[in-house]
């Protein structure tokens, strides 16, 4: 049995002031499915329910999102996050692990009694 071919649903850029968008949204966050509204997805999101939200969330609480070049900006001026890492030879490696484990079991063997009773 063949179905009637449905009718498309109109495709548009979300605008979080619109109604329509609103209550699109809504029905989706409700139902995990689109309203009588789809929207496409924007760049820097991948998806759409990504752009959705994140716009309504910038709207809301009155955010305007960074431009590149003032992304671009704010990165060359930061210094980098980076933790210095400083390698170890095979036999500080092999005590750190037996420190682990060892300090790992006295936390046990404290836990353990309590574990027990419970």
């Amino acid at each position: 049995m063949l179905t009637p071919p449905r009718t498309p649903v109109p495709r548009e850029f979300f605008d979080p002031t619109n109604e329509r968008h609103l209550a699109s949204m809504d029905a989706f966050i409700k139902t995990g499915n689109w309203g009588n509204v789809q929207f496409y997805p924007e760049l820097p999101y991948a998806e759409v329910p990504m752009t959705v939200l994140m716009k309504h969330a910038e709207h809301v609480r009155g955010i305007k999102r960074e431009t590149e070049e003032a992304r671009q900006a704010r990165l060359s001026s930061e210094k980098p996050n980076l933790i210095p890492f400083k390698l170890q030879s095979p036999q500080e490696e092999q005590m750190e692990r037996a420190f682990r484990i060892e300090s790992g079991n006295r936390r046990l063997e404290a836990l353990l009694p309590a574990l027990l009773n419970s």
